[in-house]
């Protein structure tokens, strides 16, 4: 049990673990079967905004509200890289970390190459963004529609596409499956497409 508020949930994908994030400036690592804490990550004066795993569960993030991003080997908790980046609400990582994606608190996302910082794709003002486990494609929840992208730099297997039906309510939020051949976007409106 995560004492104090907590803040973000994340679940590795074998299911073995769960890191919970919160406002006592941890992000706490648990065992499903047992409940036990097996690993805490502080920041002090900090509030944990958002917890990520990787596809693969070699690399967990975290976002304590302070314009970075950690990036910690998800089986010994070592510290692996700081990113620096907008604050966000939430992130998703690529396989083994390498591509990050992230909506800002100020709508703007971002799509960033984890090992120099760098900007891999400018997005528009939006609301979800997603990165494909290859980090070869990206999608975006925008104003009223949802967009799809090569990133650049990575094999890409399909081609840029923009939604051809608009919503006037907008956008939520957006997936992306793991291969990344598939979308699932959320209208503001109740429906998912």
């Amino acid at each position: 049990r995560h004492p104090d508020r907590p803040t973000c949930l994340a679940v590795a994908p074998d299911g073995s673990r769960v890191a919970s994030g919160g406002t006592d400036g941890t992000v706490r690592v648990w065992n499903p079967t047992t409940g036990t804490e097996v690993h805490r990550v502080t920041v002090p004066d900090q509030t944990a905004i958002a917890v990520a795993y990787s596809p693969d569960g070699s690399v967990l993030g975290a976002h304590f509200g302070d314009q970075q991003v950690r990036l910690f080997d998800a089986r010994t908790f070592r510290l692996v890289r700081v990113v620096k980046t907008d604050n966000l609400d939430s992130f998703t990582l690529s396989r083994e970390g390498k591509v990050l994606a992230g909506v800002g608190s100020t709508g703007n996302l971002c799509l960033l190459d984890t090992a120099t910082g760098l900007p891999l794709l400018e997005l528009p003002q939006g609301k979800g963004v997603a990165v494909s486990a290859d980090g070869a494609r990206a999608a975006a929840a925008h104003g009223a529609g949802v967009g799809a992208w090569g990133v650049p730099g990575r094999k890409a297997t399909a081609d840029e596409w923009e939604s051809p039906d608009p919503v006037a309510a907008g956008m939520a939020d957006v997936v992306l499956s793991p291969d990344g051949s598939r979308l699932a976007a959320a209208d503001v409106a109740p429906g998912v497409r």
